[in-house]
Order: structure tokens, then sequence, then C-alpha cells
């Protein structure tokens, strides 16, 4: 009886593990939301000291094309901002 329930949790579809490698990639030429799938898959992994130094790196990619972004748009011109 216990292996049938134990068998019947193990069998959930909606619990998954990471086992396959994730295959590295350069992290510099993914944009904003890539870079954040990115992270999410990375987060997946068993073993997340195996891939901490990546995920630093995109981490920081992450945030310098945020402030590239934010910047950007602070220079645009004031068409859609309503206090020009």
């Amino acid at each position: 009886m216990n292996e049938k329930k134990e068998q019947e949790i193990t069998d959930d579809p909606t619990i998954t593990t990471a086992t396959e490698e994730v295959a590295p990639t350069n992290n510099s030429n993914l944009n904003i939301d890539e870079l954040i799938a990115r992270i999410d898959l990375l987060g997946k992994n068993k073993n997340p000291y195996s891939v901490s130094k990546e995920i630093e790196e995109i981490k920081s990619l992450f945030y310098l094309k945020l402030k590239a972004d934010t910047k950007g748009q602070e220079d645009a011109p004031c068409q859609k901002r309503l206090a020009c």
C-alpha cells in the first residue's frame, strides 16, 4: 500500500528535475528577457553551486543592460512623457 502511494507521488507531472546538463552560452549577446529565462533555466539545476559562476555573470550583465536601457529612455525626447 505504501508503495502505491509512493508511486503516485513520484508520477506527479508537475514535479520536474533538471537532469540535463545546461549548455554554456555567450550570455553577453542575450537581451534582458533572455537573461531572465536563462537564470530560470539554470535555477532548475539539481546542483546550483555548479552554475553559480554563470549566474553571477548573468546578474552583472542584467544590471548593466538594465542601466543602459534606463539611461536610453531618459535621453530619449520627451514625446511620451507628460511633464516635459
